[in-house]
């Protein structure tokens, strides 16, 4: 896994992220946590029959598994919304560069058949569901320049030293 910015700050304050209206990049941030706004719930998107496959679930874990990590900070009493599972004491957000998702998602999908939306399942397809690490010759810059309108601040202010 390629880290490109660490930093580790309370669970609670990360992210104060708003999800206003559709921001189709973003996805695995649910209602349930009660920090963005407008964002679906976890139980809309279970679907035990949105993969066709184990073989194919398996990849999309894989998938997801493999994404860069922008942020990774240290995370306390995060539970599953639907089992109550502990989830990871850590926080990751992931990307491949086009879409941003949380390490959290990796538990929904295994073990609850969170589906995807569409739009995020075909992009997959379309790199064969692998993880295609940008060649980015300056990473902060790149950070930068993903769709941060999830952040209140709209651009990655979370990261220091970003410029941005």
């Amino acid at each position: 896994m390629l880290i490109l910015s660490t930093d580790t700050f309370p669970y609670d304050t990360i992210p104060e992220l708003i999800m206003e209206g559709a921001h189709s990049k973003w996805f695995g941030f649910w209602s349930e946590d009660n920090r963005y706004v407008d964002a679906p719930s976890v139980k809309h998107w279970v679907n035990p029959g949105f993969f066709e496959s184990d073989a194919i679930r398996n990849s999309v874990l894989e998938y997801l598994s493999d994404g860069v990590a922008l942020k990774v900070s240290s995370s306390e009493d995060a539970k599953c919304k639907l089992c109550g599972e502990d989830l990871d004491q850590s926080f990751a957000f992931f990307t491949d560069g086009v879409w941003i998702w949380n390490n959290y998602l990796i538990h929904y999908v295994e073990n609850h058949f969170a589906g995807l939306p569409d739009e995020f399942f075909t992009h997959m397809q379309a790199s064969q569901i692998r993880v295609v690490v940008p060649d980015v010759e300056d990473e902060e810059k790149h950070i930068a320049n993903l769709d941060w309108s999830m952040m209140p601040q709209g651009y990655a202010s979370v990261f220091p030293d970003s410029g941005a």
